[in-house]
């Protein structure tokens, strides 16, 4: 009888879940290739500006860009860098102060910020 009833459940639940099946190496990387064009765009995006901005047309280092060179100048993972931010320190301490709430603003790459306020 446990036999029977353990049949009927196994069909049930193989009928109710449909196009769930393992994913295939060749699908996963397919995706990988399709998606490879758009970032690699980016990143020529990326560094053709930062070249134009600062190496072409010498101006100062955005916030954002001078706690990125900070942050990789000092090998801190992107991770550990986000939580620096939390931290409550003074101007006086902080030295050039990114990431680490200078201002009352955390830094991170690709936000806006405002230092003016």
């Amino acid at each position: 009888m446990d036999k029977k009833v353990e049949e009927a459940v196994s069909n049930e639940v193989e009928l109710q879940i449909h196009g769930v099946e393992k994913p295939s190496v060749w699908k996963l990387y397919g995706v990988q290739f399709i998606l490879l064009p758009y970032f690699i765009g980016k990143v020529l995006t990326w560094e053709i500006c930062w070249f134009w901005r600062y190496r072409v047309k010498k101006l100062p280092y955005a916030w954002e860009d001078a706690c990125y060179l900070t942050q990789t100048s000092l090998n801190i993972p992107a991770s550990t860098w986000k939580n620096i931010g939390n931290l409550q320190f003074h101007q006086t301490n902080v030295g050039f102060g990114c990431g680490l709430g200078y201002g009352g603003k955390r830094c991170t790459r690709g936000s806006i910020l405002d230092i003016g306020d």
